[in-house]
């Protein structure tokens, strides 16, 4: 009795695989190529990213959700995006933002919403948008920005500046304010 009830199953698998197999003789429709070019090729959650350029750090970015699309050879960031930036082997500043894109295969960065960027000498840029480019280490934005440093704040329109910031220029300024910064005693007795 059990040997036919296990022919009788393998008769009804057989049976059941014959008539549930799809035709293969139609070719499947495609999505038009145009329109493949635009979604994305890789999806990533919680992705560290290290850009290098002849085996030295240019940068490491962490991102929540990384779009990658190779057609355009971008990706796309979203969630809250960090980037620390390398100057010689050593972190010269860090950047914070909402969202941003990695583009030309890590060649640009550009960053968008609360763009925040510091350094360890306490020099900090408050912008909407930014773009980084690795040809020249430049950071360059084409909104309102400012610039906090020690002594003081400065305002306005467009901004070019070098990656650990220690060149800046505010392309059209809309003001300064200064602030007091108390001296030590060795330094008001010279």
């Amino acid at each position: 009795m059990k040997r036919f009830s296990f022919i009788a199953l393998v008769f009804l698998a057989g049976a059941l695989l014959v008539n549930g197999c799809a035709d293969l003789s139609e070719t499947p429709e495609l999505i038009p190529e145009e329109e493949r070019r635009q979604l994305a090729t890789q999806e990533f959650e919680d992705a560290l990213i290290t850009q290098t350029n002849d085996g030295e750090t240019s940068f490491v970015l962490t991102a929540p959700f990384v779009e990658r699309y190779d057609f355009q050879k971008q990706a796309k960031l979203s969630g809250g995006i960090e980037v620390t930036f390398y100057k010689g082997g050593q972190p010269s500043s860090h950047l914070t933002a909402e969202r941003g894109e990695v583009l030309r295969d890590g060649n640009e960065l550009f960053a968008e919403g609360n763009v925040v960027v510091d350094t360890d000498s306490g020099m900090v840029i408050y912008t909407p948008r930014l773009k980084w480019t690795e040809s020249d280490g430049m950071i360059r934005s084409d909104t309102i920005v400012t610039i906090v440093t020690q002594w003081d704040s400065l305002h306005g329109t467009g901004l070019i500046a070098s990656e650990d910031l220690q060149y800046r220029r505010i392309l059209h300024p809309t003001g300064v304010s200064r602030r007091n910064v108390k001296k030590t005693k060795t330094e008001s007795s010279d």
